[in-house]
């Protein structure tokens, strides 16, 4: 498990998490680099004394919400964008 760091974000999604996957894990061996195949997230549901949510909705014009994903990769320093969308329920 590693942990990241739920923020503010401004623009589309008001929220982002970030994780930074350590050294040892992007690089096993020398010279050899993984390939993150999978990436599954969890937030808690409650956080505080006052026991409020770390994420959540006031409203859903649109019926559905935007998740996007920054990627940035070593050892060459490429940058990958990714946005998908889910219904709101």
């Amino acid at each position: 498990m590693i942990e990241g760091v739920l923020s503010k974000d401004s623009g589309l999604y008001g929220n982002k998490l970030t994780v930074a996957i350590p050294p040892d894990l992007q690089q096993p061996a020398p010279g050899a680099y993984a390939t993150l195949e999978e990436f599954d997230t969890t937030i808690n549901a409650i956080s505080g004394k006052k026991k409020a949510p770390y994420v959540g909705m006031i409203s859903c014009k649109t019926k559905k919400m935007t998740f996007g994903v920054d990627y940035h990769y070593v050892p060459d320093g490429s940058n990958a964008t990714a946005q998908t969308t889910a219904p709101c329920k």
